[in-house]
């Protein structure tokens, strides 16, 4: 620690932008890996994301060669009853809308304002993890009998009632509809994409009509695994249970897919065209990351020769005194990586400052433009020991990279001219 003490006194140019370099190389990457993994995480009230699986999508086409005919959508109430509902292996599943819509909202005192708006089952608020402030949640009875009640956050009862207890059993205009409000819940990310919303009301599942035969629908299905073992069980039951819809078609010469689901959270976001390669993702990720290390990699490696060639007497001496080839190897590399770690850090603090102030900016550029709450991740949410051993991971590495080659080089200088500072 001394020696580094005094190269960072006696080169401070060198020593400062190899640090300041590794600081915004580390910063680069965790920008990056934070952006990736934001949504794989868990993250209330998406805690269990790794055992969460998802459908959202019909296809229903033409089993006549002489009438083609396809229709795509969200899930309809037809396929929910006869292949969801029956559903064993889950631990439980929620039915919900699969996009989140906008509604205009009318209490007493407010302005007419616009919120997002999910309507839900009774079990969404079971598969979600949401943190209640007041209330509680509407129950199956409410959303079997239409009652008009709902949940909101706790920005929606700040706005329209200046508390969060003072919400409770107040009435709303929700599209012109009275509603009783029953809870009020911490406010959601949108990051949260399912269980994302400001109000959420019981389902109100649609009448039978003609295009139910299609399959097709307004839903979403969440199915929660009580292990992650038994993903695979619950895949296969929803395929046997769709086999069996598929049957009952026959007569009407219509057969219906998923798309290729149903889909684990993390296949729906490597998903495409009906095929979720999380392998292949996963390769263009690293692939990312390796191009991001290696630029700064050769910057600082260029650096760190430039440090060893004003310490070549040094290690001249150090050689005449009995130190071999690996000594200088490794003390060279742990000298670097003590200054790596340190830059790494800075870099880590800095995307932590980054997530916390600007990442509703990045975010607000793709699926969440135009819903009405800002993605505000807190502490919890940037930081987790998987992203402290990316930094550690990303450390080592860079300074393998950087330092590495150098170090061989200065090991292998010959003693004489390396006492006279010759290369």
């Amino acid at each position: 620690m001394k020696q580094i003490i005094n190269e960072l006194k006696e080169q401070p140019v060198i020593a400062w932008v190899t640090v300041i370099g590794t600081a915004l190389a580390i910063f680069l990457i965790m920008v990056v890996v934070m952006l990736n993994q934001v949504s794989i995480v868990p993250l209330s009230p998406e805690s269990a994301r790794d055992r969460l699986i998802y459908a959202n999508r019909v296809r229903t086409v033409s089993t006549d060669t002489a009438n083609q005919m396809m229709r795509t959508s969200s899930v309809g109430i037809k396929v929910v009853d006869e292949v969801f509902k029956p559903l064993t292996t889950p631990k439980m599943i929620t039915v919900f809308d699969n996009y989140t819509g906008s509604v205009k909202v009318n209490a007493t005192g407010v302005p007419i304002f616009d919120a997002d708006i999910k309507s839900t089952d009774a079990n969404f608020f079971k598969v979600y993890d949401f943190t209640f402030l007041a209330g509680k949640p509407y129950n199956e009875v409410d959303v079997e009998s239409y009652f008009k009640k709902a949940v909101i956050n706790k920005a929606m009862a700040q706005h329209m009632f200046k508390g969060i207890d003072e919400a409770i059993d107040k009435e709303v205009l929700i599209s012109e509809e009275n509603y009783t409000i029953v809870g009020v819940v911490d406010n959601v990310s949108p990051v949260t994409r399912y269980a994302y919303s400001q109000i959420w009301i019981p389902t109100p599942y649609a009448e039978p009509n003609e295009r139910d035969k299609f399959g097709t629908g307004k839903f979403a299905v969440a199915m929660l695994a009580a292990d992650k073992k038994d993903i695979a069980g619950i895949k296969e039951e929803v395929n046997n249970n769709l086999a069996k819809y598929n049957a009952a078609l026959a007569s009407e010469e219509l057969e219906s897919d998923m798309e290729g689901g149903p889909f684990t959270n993390e296949e729906m976001i490597y998903k495409s065209n009906g095929t979720a390669d999380v392998s292949g993702g996963k390769r263009k990720e690293y692939m990312l990351y390796l191009i991001l290390l290696l630029i700064p990699a050769i910057n600082l490696s260029t650096m760190t020769r430039s440090r060893l060639a004003a310490r070549t007497g040094e290690i001249g001496v150090r050689r005449a005194f009995g130190a071999t080839r690996s000594n200088i190897i490794t003390s060279i590399i742990t000298e670097n990586m003590i200054i790596t770690l340190a830059g790494g850090m800075i870099g880590l603090i800095l995307s932590w400052i980054f997530g916390g102030l600007f990442f509703h900016s990045v975010y607000s550029a793709g699926v969440f433009v135009n819903y009405r709450t800002e993605f505000t991740p807190g502490a919890g949410t940037l930081f987790a020991w998987s992203t402290f051993a990316y930094v550690l991971i990303f450390c080592f590495v860079l300074n393998l990279i950087s330092s590495g080659l150098p170090a061989i080089r200065a090991s292998r200088i010959n003693v004489v001219d390396a006492i006279n500072a010759k290369k």
